[in-house]
């Protein structure tokens, strides 16, 4: 035997590497998708054709997986379609079909052939059958034999054909590979398998052991319950002036004057606006009548019982004007009270201001003058804004007792730290200053406590009146177990779970 020349030798083990290429990316692959695709690409540059397409075969229905070079497939385009159709008529006899170099055929199969051969311009293609070897032998179950096919096509006639010993080689491994996917396929619970799989290996790759598993459990679980941090108790609220007061209407009326803008100083007692209340105008008319009618009555009822007494035929009559006379002086005095009453709260129309501050509503001329009011109505509000203020935080019904055992547990005031949501990025400070002893349950809000807490004069320079702002209050160390868990851990003490324990 002569000895393989050195450009044959190289020449051999080139064609080797790429068959070992070709079986290793073949056998590599995870899914029926990727192996199909594998299996085009690598099978067409290994068999040197011009395109290669794998499809499956499932319940009689042919349904394309892959083609060469091609990344997606568009299952509505006609190509695909009458390519999965060809493969659906070769595939119900079971065997593998040459055209134009087949003898012999069907003629519903010739006129596939042909009709595809002259829509795509091929020149030839070959549709070789995937075979389950196992399953061959089940008569029962005949469609359960082909799991589907590899279609060869060639397009160029000048291009050699193809080697039937790279096929031979190429042929057992991708039928092999496919067959294997497809039976995984079809497992249960096949997502949950790949992913425990998935798991197995990072666990051998990194060298995880259940020895530090545990102990890394247990280290987390020391540092939980021995490690302490601030237990910090969230609440949300609105930062007022301390001093603040809100204007109402005393009575049904129109405002009829405003005095002050938006953001005027004013001092205590200054006028801010008149109302005119043609109720109480009314009433007073008409009490002014009522007491004129009675003073006359009254007089007459004096002139006959000091005129001429011998008109009197009777001491009964006499008797009765006295008691008309009583009865018209107490009408009178009552009358005089309700017009005193009166009188104050035509008065009371005429608003001033109850502090000095400056007025926080906008634009009170626009909003205000000439509008009709009802009697407690707010119209405006006056602040004193040169002096510190107040958080109204609402603090969760659940949250609250730790709060309260902070407080008793601390000499000095619960410290708050807060945000506003105008201005995120900077922190302030406060201090509790009264807790709410009534759970309030508003609407659709949770049941909540309000905590009120003093803000200096510096931390109000940076808000407006009535500001929303997200609190935190500082309630002093505890576990980081607990204060992770604490929500689980207040449900079930809530709840009397742990009395199962």
């Amino acid at each position: 035997m002569n000895p393989l020349r050195s450009d044959q030798f190289e020449s051999n083990a080139a064609e080797l590497g790429q068959f070992q290429q070709l079986v290793l990316r073949i056998y590599a692959s995870s899914g029926l998708a990727e192996t199909a695709f594998n299996i085009a690409n690598e099978g067409r540059n290994y068999l040197n054709c011009d395109r290669l397409s794998v499809a499956s075969w499932v319940n009689g229905r042919a349904r394309l997986l892959s083609v060469s070079s091609v990344v997606t497939i568009e299952s509505r385009a006609k190509q695909v379609r009458e390519l999965e159709s060809l493969v659906a008529v070769a595939m119900q006899s079971r065997r593998e079909w040459i055209f134009p170099t087949q003898l012999e055929s069907p003629q519903e199969v010739e006129g596939k052939f042909g009709t595809y051969l002259d829509s795509t311009g091929c020149e030839s293609i070959r549709v070789i059958p995937i075979l389950d070897q196992r399953a061959k032998s089940r008569e029962s179950e005949p469609q359960k034999v082909c799991l589907g096919a590899i279609v060869i096509e060639q397009f160029s006639t000048g291009r050699n054909e193809l080697s039937s010993t790279r096929l031979e080689l190429f042929l057992p491994h991708a039928v092999s590979a496919f067959v294997r996917e497809s039976e995984i396929e079809g497992l249960p619970l096949r997502p949950l398998v790949q992913k425990l799989q998935w798991l197995a290996i990072w666990i051998d790759t990194f060298k995880i052991r259940s020895t530090m598993l545990v102990v890394g459990t247990a280290l987390a679980i020391c540092g939980a319950i021995f490690f302490r941090s601030d237990l910090n108790i969230e609440a949300q609220g609105n930062l007022q002036p301390f001093n603040l007061r809100h204007i109402f209407a005393p009575a049904n009326g129109e405002i009829v004057r405003v005095s002050v803008k938006y953001r005027e100083k004013v001092n205590q007692g200054d006028p801010l606006l008149a109302l005119r209340s043609p109720e109480l105008e009314l009433r007073r008319e008409e009490l002014m009548t009522e007491m004129g009618v009675t003073l006359e009555k009254l007089r007459s009822v004096e002139a006959a019982r000091i005129g001429d007494r011998k008109s009197l035929q009777t001491e009964a009559a006499a008797l009765e004007l006295s008691a008309t006379e009583r009865e018209l002086r107490e009408i009178r005095v009552n009358q005089e009270k309700q017009l005193q009453i009166l009188k104050e709260m035509i008065n009371a129309l005429d608003i001033k201001s109850p502090i000095g501050g400056s007025v926080i509503s906008w634009n009170p001329s626009e909003t205000l003058e000439r509008r009709p009011v009802r009697q407690g109505q707010r119209l405006m509000s006056v602040a004193a804004l040169d002096a510190s203020g107040v958080l109204e935080l609402n603090v969760l019904d659940e949250d609250i007792r730790h709060v309260i055992d902070a407080s008793q547990s601390q000499s000095q005031p619960l410290a708050v730290s807060f945000s506003i949501a105008s201005d995120p990025g900077r922190k302030h400070m406060a201090q509790v200053a009264r807790i709410g002893t009534v759970v309030r349950i508003e609407g659709d809000r949770p049941a909540h406590v309000q905590v009120e807490a003093i803000v200096q004069l510096d931390d109000m320079k940076h808000a407006l009146p009535g500001a929303r702002v997200v609190a935190r209050i500082h309630c002093g160390k505890a576990a980081v177990g607990y204060i992770w868990t604490r929500r689980l851990w207040d449900y079930f003490s809530l709840h009397g779970y742990w009395r199962f324990f």
